[in-house]
């Protein structure tokens, strides 16, 4: 059985990066410490009057500014995780498979770049899948898929779910 390790890219989601969930986590950590302490540094200093009120705003306005990278953060975090749970569910039933690859992109003028179409059998049915348009926000994660234009790489599928995900070379 194959886990999220295992896994470089999925034609729904593209590149998969589990780094970046924990960068983001210990980003999150950091900038809610950093919050905490420019709010209670600037109450302390506000009680003890060494600070006057518009020193205080500036405080409560930076401290404003890092709540709301936080969340932001704490957004993209929930989405990554998202992702990752939607993986691991897919991997419960993965069968590897042989696919043969083509980037669509070069012959199909409505495709998008490092689009991809994955051709394989899949018991005793051929089956061909395209991968999905990303949007802007996405940019970077299907440029994975050119490194296995041309090729016959193994690949996992999920028939439940009829996803398929590209395993990392070893």
């Amino acid at each position: 059985m194959y886990n999220l390790n295992q896994i470089e890219a999925t034609m729904k989601h593209g590149k998969i990066n589990i780094k970046s969930q924990i960068i983001l986590k210990l980003f999150i950590i950091l900038l809610s410490i950093l919050s905490a302490f420019v709010l209670i540094s600037g109450i302390i200093i506000k009680a003890l009057n060494e600070i006057n009120n518009q020193e205080f705003i500036i405080t409560i306005v930076i401290f404003i500014l890092t709540i709301i990278i936080i969340i932001i953060f704490t957004y993209l975090f929930l989405i990554n995780k998202k992702c990752l749970n939607e993986i691991s569910e897919w991997l419960k039933d993965a069968v590897i498979c042989k696919a043969k690859v083509n980037r669509v992109d070069f012959t199909n003028m409505n495709s998008q770049p490092y689009q991809i179409e994955v051709n394989f059998e899949f018991n005793n049915k051929k089956i061909k899948k395209i991968s999905k348009k990303f949007n802007l926000l996405k940019v970077g994660l299907p440029k994975i898929f050119a490194k296995y234009d041309n090729k016959i790489i193994n690949i996992l599928y999920s028939e439940k779910y009829d996803a398929v995900l590209f395993v990392k070379n070893k």
